[in-house]
């Protein structure tokens, strides 16, 4: 039997240049109070729309994923967004998904800095 107080929230990812994550994660935490974050690095091969040679060039990304409930994922969203100007060109991705189940993740009181 699952514990219904642990439904469903939101997955949060995002695509981000090169060493953007985890100044992002930092505000994250202090500003939304965020703790269920995790970075990855990635790479791979682009073509950019100049280039007409054939010719990729690598590139290196950190992807960040942010787990939230579904009341605050909007909100966490639009930081995100805002935060890793994701409007710009070749500034990243974003995108949201529903989880079926997420375990909130919570520092014991004694291991918290203040």
């Amino acid at each position: 039997m699952v514990d219904p107080g642990f439904a469903g929230g939101k997955l949060i990812t995002c695509i981000l240049p090169k060493d953007h994550a985890i100044p992002l994660m930092k505000k994250l935490h202090k500003e939304k109070g965020v703790t269920a974050m995790s970075v990855h690095h990635a790479r791979g091969a682009g073509r950019s729309g100049l280039t007409r040679h054939g010719m990729g060039h690598y590139v290196e990304n950190n992807i960040l994923t942010i787990a939230v409930s579904s009341e605050e994922a909007d909100d966490i969203f639009n930081f995100v967004f805002t935060q890793a100007g994701i409007n710009a060109d070749h500034r990243g991705l974003i995108f949201m998904e529903k989880l079926a189940r997420m375990t909130p993740y919570i520092l014991p009181e004694g291991l918290k800095k203040e």
